[in-house]
């Protein structure tokens, strides 16, 4: 058994839209570069590959010989052009057309025109090429298959699009939906289908990330991947939804995975106690089709910052500032920050979120914490800090973990006459909202579309160091 998945670039799945469903009314078509991604799957531990858009590729006035309602003929010689670029650029070629008719499955002609475009891959580009299918058949998102051999091929399990919405069309698990009924008065039952069909995962189990965890368990969501290396404190328990004092000691994705078993909701937790940038947890990460990001980590919010450009999953950044009084228990500021990463959104690093050299300093502290305790003892100006620790109130790592959920379920229902928002500040102390602009400067993450879609490349993400 394993599992395949497509995601399309919301921008890519609009061009395919008019490409294949011309206004003439006739099928139309067009060609797809896709990166393929291979991973375990966190939760059931089968091969897990990804197909992630890279390139949409129309086909000229000539790479069309004939179409109907119900049919469409391309020419040869733009595909043999697409397998060539296909091989170059280490992407599955894939093939794309349109049912206006609303026809919701694929043809017998379809059946054969595909086993002949995956014959004619596999004889120039080597036995190993598949070939992506999908089939836009109306306002949904598309459904689709890939080709493995010209005599086999799969349904996809999952088909995503990605960007300003998530929208997703898989294969739902068995849900109990009378725990949900007062969420589906506001929302309706496709809310709860596709919850229930994602992939989550929450990076961090603080107090930002266990109330995060549990809003997400409680509206629906049945699979979660927890992310965290720490364990409970003691000053932890004002604000760790999940822990009391006896669990003092314990590692925090422990004693959140207890407490969302708890509800007895159904959901499926899967664990990783190590950092996020461990290689032993790129797999899971793979596995996931939304990721939160709870940490204050720069060097790890540095890496998830990569992640939802390089594998198309969109990353919900979150975040808490607050500043005292210099001489007595006063605050001064409280900002919670929410910042949703996705090709076409500004990245962290554009926002002033993540700082370069303090995630140098979070990597040096992580790899070689005697280096890190010298370098501060000799005064060094670039090791900052003295283990000094911030203020943390609950109501605010609380509500900042309700905007980031909200700012999911918006792009999942579009609910909100505002539209979406890229980057949220909430200035508690004003009773403010404000937007801040990114930075102005180029940008090779989230300006430079290079990356986006690229999925594995050696080093992890094009990291050095």
């Amino acid at each position: 058994m394993s599992l395949c998945a497509v995601t399309l670039l919301d921008d890519h799945a609009a061009q395919l839209r008019q490409l294949v469903l011309p206004k003439h009314g006739r099928e139309g078509a067009a060609y797809v570069l896709f990166r393929r991604v291979r991973a375990t799957d966190a939760w059931e531990s089968v091969p897990l590959i990804r197909y992630l858009s890279r390139e949409v590729v129309p086909l000229d006035s000539q790479g069309i010989l004939s179409s109907s309602r119900n049919h469409v003929t391309t020419d040869n010689d733009g595909y043999v052009r697409l397998l060539q670029r296909a091989a170059q650029t280490d992407c599955a070629p894939g093939f794309v057309h349109g049912h206006p008719s609303g026809f919701d499955r694929f043809s017998q002609r379809d059946d054969a025109n595909e086993a002949a475009l995956t014959q004619l891959a596999q004889n120039r580009n080597g036995e190993d090429v598949h070939l992506v299918s999908l089939v836009f058949a109306g306002d949904t998102v598309p459904f689709g298959r890939v080709w493995t051999t010209p005599d086999s091929n799969t349904t996809f399990d999952a088909i995503s699009t990605v960007g300003q919405q998530i929208r997703l069309h898989a294969r739902c698990p068995d849900i109990s939906r009378a725990a949900f009924h007062r969420q589906e008065l506001a929302f309706g039952p496709a809310l709860t289908r596709t919850l229930a069909s994602l992939r989550v995962g929450v990076v961090g189990c603080g107090a930002t990330g266990t109330a995060t965890v549990m809003l997400l368990a409680r509206l629906g969501v049945r699979r979660l991947l927890l992310i965290d290396n720490d364990t409970v404190e003691t000053t932890n328990l004002n604000r760790l939804l999940a822990a009391s004092a006896s669990d003092v000691g314990e590692p925090k994705i422990d004693v959140t995975r207890a407490m969302v078993e708890r509800m007895d909701l159904g959901v499926a937790v899967q664990t990783y106690k190590g950092w996020v940038g461990d290689a032993a947890v790129r797999d899971r990460l793979k596995s996931c089709d939304v990721l939160f990001g709870c940490t204050d980590d720069h060097d790890g919010r540095a890496l998830l910052n990569r992640f939802a450009y390089f594998y198309l999953v969109p990353v919900f950044d979150m975040g808490i500032r607050i500043n005292v009084a210099p001489d007595r228990a006063a605050v001064t500021h409280a900002d919670a920050r929410v910042t949703v990463l996705i090709p076409g959104a500004r990245c962290l690093l554009c926002h002033g979120v993540v700082n370069p050299v303090q995630a140098r300093e979070d990597d040096l502290l992580r790899r070689d914490p005697e280096e890190y305790a010298r370098r501060r003892a000799e005064g060094e100006a670039y090791i900052r800090g003295g283990g000094v620790p911030n203020p943390a109130v609950v109501t605010f790592t609380t509500g900042v973990a309700c905007m980031a959920v909200d700012e999911f379920v918006h792009r999942l229902t579009n609910y909100r006459h505002s539209g979406p928002i890229d980057h949220r500040v909430s200035k508690y102390h004003l009773s403010d909202e404000r937007r801040p602009g990114a930075d102005s400067g180029p940008c090779p993450i989230c300006l430079d579309s290079e990356y986006w879609g690229l999925g594995d490349t050696e080093p992890f993400l094009d990291r050095v160091g």
